[in-house]
């Protein structure tokens, strides 16, 4: 069995449509995966997405309750620490929902950035 010898946290928010996904070691941003959300069981699809899935020792869902545990894989962050984490680390999951939901992210038909509203900007400022 492999140990975890330094703390990651799997960080997601969900919207209607889309699942947005990041994996931090401690301040760095190791991975981001965007996805519309599967039929699927959401942790095992997500098993076989992310490279860093079997590093991860925390879980900080930013969009429902943290006792809803999707991920049943990984601790969740509990106490006074949990409003920290989720000022840290939720800014920019948040920030990519509202632009998914929005249409503010791309362009169907070119899959190209385009203009993003102020609303979800605000929600992302500082990223």
């Amino acid at each position: 069995m492999k140990t975890k010898k330094e703390r990651r946290i799997l960080v997601y928010g969900l919207s209607r449509n889309h699942i947005v996904i990041a994996t931090y070691r401690w301040d760095f941003l190791e991975e981001l995966f965007i996805s519309k959300l599967p039929m699927l069981d959401l942790e095992v699809f997500i098993r076989d997405k992310l490279n860093t899935y079997s590093e991860v020792t925390y879980v900080l869902p930013c969009t429902e309750s943290k006792y809803r545990v999707r991920f049943k894989s990984f601790r969740v962050i509990e106490g006074g620490d949990i409003l920290v984490y989720i000022e840290k680390y939720c800014r920019l999951i948040n920030a990519i929902i509202c632009l998914l939901e929005t249409g503010g992210l791309t362009n169907p038909a070119t899959g190209i950035l385009i203009g993003a509203p102020d609303k979800c900007l605000s929600k992302g400022e500082e990223l």
